[in-house]
């Protein structure tokens, strides 16, 4: 039986081998945590990496390994939603060149590559990269998507800019336009009222010309057979007395005869004014139907109330018609206040309805008879070698030749040279 002061021994000895067990366990477990963390940072770092790069790593925001990894997934996953919510409110999908569905694909290749790459099943190795690398690459896709989106944006407002800038300008030029066609319509009805009124004005004119024509040509026409039936007897009486006065003449042994000089104003009426106006000029009441012809140029007199005239001026045709022709002043000035309605007109070279006989004195050579001949027959008159009862005018020139004894028997009128180109416009 042992002594009773002694203590049992077991129980420390229990104690001992327990705490021994239990320091020996500590130690395993930390063993295998280290290893555990080693193992796990090989997955990341290449093999020979510097133990700081781990401490590095492992130290992150105080944290551990995983939890720095969740942190980093979660600021991704923020970074995507703001990158999404951007182009949402940008609208950059719809404007600019990089189609919305292009940046939702690269989104998810790279959330993909990041999976696959935690779940150690991407391309990226524990040779070749870590997890610093892949967030640099996460970061650095970011940032290109950003910029591709700021430039995208920049190109739309810059095209924006542009298709505005086009759009003011063609709103200026279009209301420029609207403006010239405004007065260029307003001009368009203001010619357009001015032409109505002188097509009105000119109509009315128009319409009194052609009854105070119609009025002077009933006049002329009722007075024309009378004229014509008159001229005749008195030619013929001028025949008949031309004749008997040579027959006379013959009887008496050659007496000397009387000269008998041009006078203008005292040859018989070619015709009268019917119509003058400032614009139209002067009418008469003979043409084609009497030989009138452009060119023709008649003496005007007033016929005066004792049997004279007074020379109001010279016309010349420019316009004929059948029974009417019409006539301008010879040197210009309004006619209105030279020539007066029924002003008789005379042209020694023309009588209507009727060749008047010229004869040129023999003074004048071949080439100048034959100017007169064709100068006369211009005018309906016609040129004859001798001196006849017929003839009507002599034509004389500075000096007499052998027909003006002739045509002094005959009483037949002496016409300068001068005189009678005056008349045919020579």
């Amino acid at each position: 039986m042992a002594p009773q002061g002694r203590s049992n021994p077991v129980p420390l000895i229990i104690f001992v081998v327990l705490f021994v067990f239990a320091a020996v366990g500590f130690v395993l477990v930390a063993i295998e945590l280290t290893e555990a963390r080693r193992q796990i940072n090989a997955g990341f770092l290449p093999t020979g990496r510097d133990a700081s790069v781990v401490k590095e790593i492992d130290g992150v925001n105080g944290k551990g390994l995983m939890r720095a990894l969740q942190d980093e997934k979660q600021r991704v996953r923020e970074k995507e939603d703001l990158l999404l919510a951007f182009v949402d409110r940008t609208g950059v999908s719809h404007t600019s060149d990089i189609p919305a569905s292009k940046l939702d694909d690269t989104m998810a290749a790279l959330r993909t590559r990041v999976k696959e790459t935690l779940d150690g099943k991407g391309e990226v190795t524990v040779a070749s990269a870590t997890l610093v690398d892949l967030l640099a690459l996460v970061e650095k896709e970011k940032l290109s998507l950003e910029d591709k989106v700021r430039d995208a944006v920049a190109e739309r407002e810059k095209r924006e800019t542009e298709l505005q800038m086009r759009v003011d300008g063609l709103e200026k030029d279009l209301a420029q336009q609207e403006e010239i066609v405004k007065d260029r319509a307003g001009e368009i009805t203001k010619l357009n009222d001015t032409l109505a009124e002188d097509r009105a004005l000119h109509r009315q004119e128009v319409a009194a010309f052609k009854r105070t024509i119609a009025e002077q040509q009933k006049t002329a026409e009722d007075n024309e057979a009378v004229r014509l039936e008159r001229i005749r007897i008195l030619e013929a009486e001028v025949a008949d007395l031309r004749a008997r006065l040579a027959r006379y003449q013959q009887e008496r042994g050659g007496t000397a005869a009387a000269r008998e000089t041009f006078d203008p104003a005292n040859e018989p009426a070619d015709g009268k004014v019917i119509l003058v106006t400032r614009d139209s000029g002067i009418m008469i009441n003979i043409g084609t139907k009497e030989g009138v012809r452009r060119g023709l140029r008649f003496d005007v007199y007033l016929p005066k109330g004792d049997g004279t005239r007074l020379k109001r001026g010279e016309i010349e045709i420019k316009t004929v018609r059948d029974d009417i022709s019409r006539g301008i002043l010879v040197g210009g000035g309004d006619p209105t206040e030279v020539v007066y309605v029924n002003d008789i007109i005379t042209n020694v070279a023309f009588d209507p309805g009727r060749a008047k006989v010229f004869v040129a004195d023999d003074v004048f050579d071949d080439a100048k008879k034959q100017a007169f001949r064709e100068a006369l027959a211009e005018h309906g008159s016609v040129l004859e070698d001798e001196v006849t009862v017929r003839t009507d005018y002599l034509i004389v020139g500075a000096q007499e030749g052998n027909f003006v004894k002739r045509a002094r028997e005959l009483k037949v009128v002496e016409i300068p040279e001068g005189e009678l180109n005056r008349f045919l416009d020579r």
